[in-house]
């Protein structure tokens, strides 16, 4: 967890009385966003763009850069697993991460909290739902999907009433985004 992160959302939500946190991603950020907002009871959606929380090279690429899920289909999903063990070791030496740490199981515990204090989880499609769900049984009851274009209203989603003060103002929209343009698969680890 980072503290210091934490603390600079703690501030941004208290000064800007904000009343709804709806997040995009989380690379390049932390996840201290989901816990602030969670510590002030200020609900918290999340778009899922990619498979970022199940896999830190973001789209379920393996080490020689092939989509997992498409060669695994046949595979259980403990063999999937071991599959994502290999990458894991990849991970540990590119990254000089000690070889007793489960990097790939503490990545994935750390995402299901964060997922697990939103409200709603929305997805582009229901394969990129349902893919996810394979890590995150138990998200299930929090997902829907909303497909690009769709324009539905973030207040309509999670069902919370807009308050008396920013009825008559226009909303303040903070994105707290990833580089553009970053790198994808196991170059970002």
């Amino acid at each position: 967890r980072d503290e210091k992160m934490r603390k600079i959302y703690e501030q941004i939500l208290l000064a800007f009385d904000i009343d709804m946190v709806h997040i995009q991603h989380s690379q390049d950020l932390s996840l201290e966003l989901y816990f602030a907002a969670e510590r002030f009871g200020i609900p918290v959606i999340a778009t899922i763009h990619d498979f970022y929380y199940a896999c830190p090279t973001i789209i379920l690429l393996d080490n020689e850069n092939q989509f997992c899920q498409i060669e695994d289909v046949k595979l259980s999903f403990e063999d999937r697993q071991k599959r994502c063990r290999e990458c894991s070791d990849l991970l540990r030496q590119k990254k000089d991460i000690a070889s007793q740490v489960d990097y790939l199981r503490i990545w994935r515990r750390e995402n299901k909290k964060a997922l697990s204090i939103c409200r709603k989880l929305i997805f582009p499609s229901e394969s990129a739902r349902d893919i996810l769900l394979e890590y995150f049984p138990s998200l299930k009851e929090k997902c829907m999907v909303i497909e690009h274009g769709e324009d539905k209203l973030e207040r309509d989603i999670i069902h919370v009433p807009s308050p008396e003060k920013h009825q008559k103002s226009e909303h303040l929209h903070v994105k707290l985004d990833r580089v553009p343009g970053a790198d994808q698969g196991l170059n970002v680890i």
